[in-house]
Parts: structure tokens; sequence; C-alpha cells
């Protein structure tokens, strides 16, 4: 089983993000957890980080750990793999739970816009052509996000949409941008704002 199937299959994960960081944290420093198996397997692959500071730092997960990369901070409290639902049980629980998984996802979502802006004008001042950000990420007309990314990957150009040219060097504050990174080569799928 793969580490996505692993964490929404296990019933102490449950498909949480923060107890999923909690295991990849645990797996670093040699301690158990439920998904202990799984990310052994995937060994190899941890290994390019080098420890959990790197593996946060690579992956822009500075919103869910702490400043020194000793522990998540998790959306709802942690009572103990052995012993804790994952699913909050109470309303307020829940609640709680929304919130800080809400605030989670926004503030990662800034910081990988903020992180391709500064990606794409140091490729710009390259003179490397780069996609606007609204080609690539985008909804549909119904809301669905990230169409332009799909279509991007498919080679088609979304619908009304200008084509990529190079831009001067006199607007790179004006339009941010975004360009495949290392992040999609490992992973072999972009993955421009990943919420989880």
């Amino acid at each position: 089983m793969t580490i996505n199937g692993a964490r929404g299959c296990h019933p102490r994960i449950r498909d949480r993000f923060d107890l999923t960081v909690e295991c990849i944290r645990r797996h670093y420093v040699g301690e158990d957890s439920p998904l202990r198996e799984v990310l052994e397997r995937y060994a190899d692959f941890f290994k390019l980080f080098v420890n959990f500071r790197g593996f946060v730092e690579f992956f822009l997960l500075q919103d869910a750990a702490t400043v020194d990369c000793d522990a998540v901070i998790f959306c709802a409290p942690l009572r103990g793999f052995s012993t804790s639902s994952a699913i909050p049980e109470t309303m307020e629980e829940y609640q709680e739970y929304r919130q800080r998984a809400m605030a989670f996802i926004e503030a990662r979502n800034l910081r990988i816009a903020e992180y391709c802006r500064l990606r794409a004008l140091e490729d710009r001042s390259l003179g490397v052509a780069v996609p606007p950000v609204s080609y690539l990420l985008r909804r549909d007309e119904r809301g669905r996000g990230c169409s332009g990314a799909d279509q991007l990957r498919r080679g088609k150009r979304p619908a009304n949409e200008p084509s990529v040219t190079p831009q001067s060097s006199s607007s790179l504050d004006d339009t941010p941008a975004l360009i495949p990174t290392l992040r999609t080569a490992l992973s072999g799928t972009p993955r421009y704002l990943l919420t989880h």
C-alpha cells in the first residue's frame, strides 16, 4: 500500500494531514507510529531530505510544524495514537479541528504562492518564459480547482488565456508567475497549490 493509501485507511490516521506529518516526524527520529511500516518502505525517498526539517522546508510545511521542527502543530489534540480516535468526537472538537485545518491550508497556500512568485521573478530575470499564475491556477465554472494546470499538463491552453510569452523585466512585480519545479519532478504530477 502507498503512503496515501495507508494514511487514508488507517483508523488512527483517517486521512488527517497533521497526523500524517506527525508520523513522518516520528519516522525521522526513529519513533513508532501507525504508518511506520509504510514509511520504512519509502525510506530512500525520506533520506533525500536528510531530516524532518529538510522535509518540512522542501514541501513548504512550516505552518504544520513548530519553528524548530521538533513538533507538529495539530489541528485537533493528539492524545496518543493507541488510545484516541483520529476523528473529532464532539461538535466543539470538530469546529476547532475545522478552523485549525482551514487556517493551515490558507497559510500554506499563501506560503506556496509567495514561493512561486519569488521563483518566477528569479526565472524571468534569467529570461525564462513563464506562464502567468492565472493560466495555471484557475477554477472552472463549478469552482473546481486547477483546471488550467490540468489542461497545461495535457498540453492544451485553457480558453480565454493568453499564450505564454517572456515578460520584460519592468513587469516582474506586476504579474506573479509559476513554473514547475523540482517538487513536480519528484512526484511526476504538477502540484501548484497543495492542500491535502
